[in-house]
């Protein structure tokens, strides 16, 4: 809607921010001291909104929600800086490392409350080059919601009819999303500006000689410069599929049942943790002839029999963090010094903030610190007993946030953790529905 009334004096006067203390809260980015009324009014709108979101009644109804294809292309192709990453600076694009000790984090409204989920969250994956979240749920729906801070509105709704979602993600290039469900032999690929889905028939049994029965989780490669993505398949075997061409290229295979995996940011290796308590850890690049060849593996800190259930390589390829069944989680630096007696990456510290089996490790994207969570029970420090199941932890110092989450956090069962591309929003799935958003403010 136009304005009714435009005071062209706005533009006439310039306002210094960094006067007073309130108006410093205005500042973005790199240190500013003068910006124009305009300006000046429009910051002080956001900050009024951010800090008092729309109430209930004054949300439109459902059927005024636009989630068809005009409004996610023009959400994908937007210039606005509210939806594309890295547009205004943030403390991590001048430098500024994350302190220690505790960290600012400030609590949103969720992430899905425009259309909330049925059932527990097992997909949470934020966008490669926009603000866009998918939300992946058990009730057979992905959601896609573009993450504001303020009211994250909805876009669109992706239903797979008798498939309840176990895993879905965004492709690297964030042209299509790719899911997968525990009940279905074959995967789903949505493509996003034809607003098409369709199943896609695993081709194991063809090339392989094997059958896999059912496909349950997905690795996808956090940048665009992989050219394959994998599926946790049964009997230890490893499924490596073409970006391209969406067929199978090669079978990997470790002891025991693999329970997780994750790919190195340069797209050329991939490590994978099982129920023997090992990692091992694949060269891709000459996988195309059905060839891949295993260039190390080594035993778990926590020893033989403790299964690997989570693992996670940070965005600079320095650190690799290993989750197990009995809550222990080590960070390993990759490019350190081998001993003599064992090629396993030397290790910076073990924690064991966690009482029950990690089923979650991600880093941040600048690689400064890394999120762990248990699913097994839900977070209830604040009883006789009870014990926090999520835990940031401070790379620089090794160190856990002591300060957050609180014994007052609604956490509840978590499930799924995300930070945007960005940095600055951490998204949060818990097994009631609910995708809980904060806002890092170091990285905002």
């Amino acid at each position: 809607m136009d304005a009714i009334w435009i005071d062209e004096d706005e533009d006439e006067f310039m306002i210094d921010t960094s006067a007073y203390q309130i108006t410093r809260k205005l500042t973005l980015g790199e240190p500013e001291k003068r910006i124009s009324g305009r300006e000046y009014v429009h910051r002080l709108r956001n900050q009024f909104l951010r800090l008092n979101p729309q109430p209930k009644w004054a949300e439109l109804p459902d059927n005024q929600i636009q989630d068809d294809q005009n409004a996610l292309d023009n959400l994908l192709s937007s210039a606005d800086p509210l939806h594309h990453i890295e547009k205004s600076k943030s403390n991590s694009d001048i430098n500024i490392p994350l302190p220690s000790g505790k960290i600012v984090i400030e609590g949103l409204q969720d992430a899905n409350k425009a259309v909330p989920a049925n059932k527990e969250i097992s997909a949470l994956h934020f966008h490669p080059s926009s603000q866009l979240l998918l939300v992946g749920s058990r009730d057979t729906s992905v959601n896609i919601f573009s993450i504001n801070g303020v009211d994250n509105p909805h876009y669109h709704t992706i239903r797979f009819k008798q498939a309840p979602i176990s895993s879905a993600s965004f492709t690297p290039d964030g042209k299509s999303i790719i899911a997968v469900s525990e009940q279905k032999r074959n995967y789903f690929l949505f493509d996003i500006q034809a607003m098409e889905t369709q199943q896609i028939q695993t081709s194991t049994e063809i090339l392989f000689g094997r059958r896999e029965l059912v496909l349950d989780q997905m690795i996808i490669p956090p940048f665009n410069n992989c050219n394959y993505y994998a599926f946790l398949g049964s009997e230890g075997h490893i499924l490596l599929y073409s970006l391209r061409s969406h067929m199978q290229v090669a079978d990997m295979k470790i002891n025991g049942q693999v329970n997780c995996g994750c790919f190195d940011p340069s797209g050329t290796y991939l490590f994978c943790g099982g129920s023997e308590g090992r990692i091992s850890m694949f060269d891709i690049r000459g996988c195309q002839g059905g060839i891949t060849r295993c260039m190390e593996n080594w035993e778990s800190s926590s020893g033989v029999g403790v299964e690997i259930t989570s693992i996670d390589c940070s965005a600079n390829g320095q650190f690799l963090v290993v989750g197990t069944s009995q809550g222990n989680v080590t960070l390993h630096m990759l490019n350190g010094t081998r001993s003599s007696t064992s090629n396993r990456p030397p290790i910076l510290r073990d924690f064991d903030n966690l009482q029950t089996q990690v089923d979650n490790l991600i880093f941040h994207p600048s690689s400064e610190l890394f999120a762990m969570a248990s699913s097994a029970i839900a977070s209830k420090a604040n009883q006789p007993g009870g014990h926090l199941t999520l835990r940031l932890a401070h790379v620089d110092t090794l160190a856990i946030f002591q300060n957050w989450p609180s014994a007052r956090t609604p956490l509840g069962r978590v499930t799924k953790l995300a930070f945007s591309n960005s940095g600055g929003f951490f998204a949060v799935g818990n097994a009631a529905g609910r995708v809980l958003l904060h806002r890092l403010t170091h990285y905002s």
